[in-house]
């Protein structure tokens, strides 16, 4: 089973409520659960039938099925598969299989940034399920002089694996081979002196970093 690598994507740029309708296509399905009653909710339409992933040329069998999937969501979105569980204007999250969706924050940047004439800049934050690594991918779009969009190339990517340096020095080092260390069950910071819950404080490394971008002990 894959891990999961949840991610947050937020966009900044000034769309409408209907250009963002045109551009993040929702559905409305049936769901049941269990014997409950059947209910209706909102459910992202497939990757690759989004508007902004049309630049891809995907392509669909006779069952309207997406030929050599696999292949087209690592190429076209940067993991083998990727589900949107929540979007409205300027946020989407989701999680995809063991590597953030990089490469559909590129698309989406590019295709905003060509169908409504706008500099885009997007923000992805994303972490691994047991934080085998945290990350920040940052996209922003230029305009030529002849009025075409490129994606900067100087987009910022970082993918720190320090977490574990990081709680070295707050709990010490060998920690997580160490019986008597309990990630929910209080110690002393080796820094401060002071009394933390491991598992909260590293939550403050983790979300510190995604706003900062340093990844650091907390004082």
């Amino acid at each position: 089973m894959a891990n999961h690598v949840y991610f947050n994507i937020d966009i900044s740029c000034p769309l409408t409520d209907e250009q963002w309708d045109k551009s993040f296509l929702v559905e409305e399905v049936t769901r049941r659960w269990g014997d409950g009653d059947p209910f209706t909710i909102n459910e992202f339409v497939e990757l690759e039938k989004q508007p902004f992933m049309q630049s891809t040329k995907p392509k669909f069998d006779d069952d309207g099925h997406l030929e050599d999937s696999w292949n087209w969501y690592v190429d076209n979105i940067g993991a083998k598969w990727c589900n949107v569980e929540e979007s409205y204007n300027g946020c989407i999250t989701g999680y995809s299989a063991w590597s953030a969706p990089t490469v559909m924050v590129d698309n989406i940047a590019q295709y905003i940034s060509d169908e409504f004439d706008e500099t885009v800049y997007i923000k992805m934050t994303y972490e691994d399920e047991f934080r085998n690594f945290i990350g920040i991918y940052n996209v922003e779009t230029l305009q030529r002089q002849d009025g075409s969009w490129i994606l900067d190339e100087n987009d910022n990517y970082q993918d720190d694996g320090d977490i574990e340096y990081v709680m070295e020095q707050v709990v010490g080092e060998g920690y997580a081979d160490n019986d008597e260390f309990e990630w929910h069950e209080p110690c002393t910071n080796l820094l401060t002196g002071e009394e933390i819950y491991p598992a909260e404080y590293l939550d403050e490394v983790v979300y510190n970093f995604f706003e900062t971008g340093d990844l650091l002990p907390i004082d």
